[in-house]
């Protein structure tokens, strides 16, 4: 056997041994997570007896498909499910912020993260939303749309925080593509959601679409819920200045992974339902790229993402409002970057020397 590959396998065999380890670890740690206990095990197990979860369990939102992929995890006791989960989010984060320059100490921030650490007690599904990301952005540049089918599957399982990275790519991949790459990834696509929706039912859609029942209670803390504490027609004027300014950012990065990292944060904050674990996205792809271009700001960014800890210290969950701050603050960050990048393109070589 080849040396290289000799290596290549030994890696492989100690990263599983390692992440085996790692979940045995977390299920003997780990408290149980509410969503996972409450929620995703129980359809896991639902699904194996050839129930209908949808009508089963009144929370779970998620498309059919995603019961599918989590189906596995129905083998485990759940400890060792958390544990799993958990293990796959570490590596998927990984995967995403490996290429930054700064990674050493952007990925263990990320890790330590406040929406980490509220996606580990809660045992949420954000794994999927990262890892679609990565493997619809890499099929949007080699043009291979069965890798995009897969990519916009997961992507799909957590709409609300990845639909402004769905029409980046989609829209990006416009003239690249021809006619037969996409009937091949809009029928791959089709073929999953009526096959999947066949076995639990077309109720998904509804119950997506009407989201969690609990989307306007204290978890929320979207834009939108601003409107509790100031006049709506501010809350509109921010929304719709978010808006601008996201379109604006993405016609000027396209496809790359400012585009992404302009997407994720524009997701989270555009959505009208926000919760401690979907900014992972934005902590993943945002932040973390703001930190490599801006090490100031991206420090002060990270400082707001801690504003968890005021609610945690006076009980008051009204404060989670604050939650909001740090997004804005990635995304301002960002945009001002774009705008350095682009004046300094548009300064004659003289001056920049000067400068």
């Amino acid at each position: 056997m080849d040396t290289a590959l000799k290596h290549t396998w030994m890696k492989i065999g100690v990263i599983a041994v390692a992440a085996i380890g790692l979940a045995v670890l977390f299920s003997r740690i780990l408290a149980p997570g509410w969503d996972l206990y409450g929620l995703f095990y129980p359809a896991i197990q639902a699904a194996w007896q050839g129930q209908f979860s949808y009508a089963k369990l009144t929370l779970f939102t998620n498309p059919p498909w995603a019961l599918v992929l989590l189906m596995p995890l129905g083998w485990l006791p759940p400890a060792l499910a958390h544990g799993v989960l958990v293990v796959a989010t570490l590596i998927a984060m990984w995967w995403v912020m490996r290429d930054y320059r700064r990674f050493k100490v952007s990925y263990p921030l990320a890790v330590l993260s406040l929406p980490m650490l509220a996606l580990v007690w809660v045992g949420q599904l954000e794994v999927f939303a990262l890892v679609g990301t990565m493997v619809a952005y890499r099929a949007a540049l080699r043009r291979n749309p069965w890798l995009m089918a897969l990519g916009l599957v997961l992507l799909t399982i957590k709409p609300q925080e990845t639909f402004l990275i769905i029409l980046l790519l989609l829209s990006g991949s416009i003239r690249r593509w021809s006619k037969s790459d996409w009937i091949k990834m809009g029928g791959l696509f089709i073929a999953v959601a009526l096959m999947t929706s066949s076995l639990f039912g077309f109720g998904w859609l509804a119950r997506m679409l009407n989201g969690p029942v609990y989307a306007s209670g204290w978890q929320n803390f979207s834009v939108w819920q601003l409107g509790e504490s100031v006049p709506r027609i501010i809350v509109i004027g921010l929304w719709l200045l978010i808006a601008i300014g996201t379109a604006w950012a993405l016609r000027r990065a396209g496809l790359s992974r400012l585009g992404l990292a302009i997407a994720a944060v524009g997701s989270n904050l555009l959505s009208p339902y926000l919760t401690a674990p979907h900014l992972l996205m934005t902590m993943c792809f945002s932040w973390g790229l703001l930190f490599d271009r801006s090490l100031k700001w991206g420090v002060v960014a990270y400082l707001a993402s801690l504003t968890p800890l005021s609610r945690l210290a006076t009980g008051n969950q009204a404060l989670n409002r604050l939650d909001v701050i740090f997004p804005l603050m990635v995304l301002g960050g960002l945009c001002v970057q774009i705008l350095v990048e682009h004046s300094s393109r548009e300064q004659p070589p003289l001056l920049k020397e000067v400068t």
